[in-house]
């Protein structure tokens, strides 16, 4: 994925009780959401094994459905596909289940846009840095940062480059040394809307 931008989340997690502990359901998720990565990797896309890969990725959904990263992974594979209704579906299950999840109203939004909605793109971009809003205050700093710069990402999106640059920047002064702030630089001094939007998901 040429994509460099990553999606950042903000989780409260809650599990509902079952003959499997908290961390035991954890933890098989994360094993089924591997196993799926790797069945499709070294299949090397193979069609033949998409259903299996799909299956695997909504059995790791039903274990945790509070881990994003099935979904996640699922949706990239949809997108691949050219599945873009199942893609905003799975997009869907996830704000649903971890509504304070950050990026996945984005996310959709970028699908819409490509699909030439862009107004309504627009209002997913403008709910996701509401909740970035709500969230810094009280984030690490570790966390922190990620939100800041998810947000200033979307800026690019809904103010211009311009703004978008100078939020950067505001974040590059605070945190001079950090690597990930360094390494964002590129991305947002060479993008371009059109581009993003009609490279997304590749």
């Amino acid at each position: 994925m040429r994509n460099k931008i990553i999606l950042y989340g903000i989780c409260l997690l809650s599990f509902v009780s079952c003959s499997l502990s908290q961390t035991d359901r954890r933890q098989k998720a994360v094993e089924l959401n591997n196993e799926a990565l790797q069945l499709y990797h070294e299949s090397q896309g193979d069609p033949n094994v998409v259903p299996r890969v799909i299956e695997l990725y909504d059995r790791s959904i039903r274990t945790d459905s509070t881990n994003f990263m099935p979904y996640l992974n699922k949706v990239g594979l949809l997108l691949e596909l050219n599945r873009t209704e199942d893609a905003i579906e799975t997009l869907d299950r996830l704000h649903e289940a971890v509504p304070d999840f950050i990026g996945t109203l984005s996310k959709k939004g970028f699908i819409l846009e490509k699909m030439g909605q862009r107004e309504q793109a627009e209002k997913l971009y403008w709910q996701d840095i509401a909740k970035c809003d709500s969230v810094i205050g009280s984030a690490s700093d570790s966390v922190k940062v990620r939100v800041k710069n998810w947000r200033a990402f979307l800026t690019l999106f809904i103010k211009g480059k311009k703004r978008g640059l100078e939020e950067y920047e505001k974040i590059a002064s605070e945190y001079p040394e950090n690597d990930f702030v360094i390494s964002q630089r590129e991305i947002f001094y060479d993008f371009d809307r059109e581009r993003y939007i009609k490279e997304f998901s590749k």
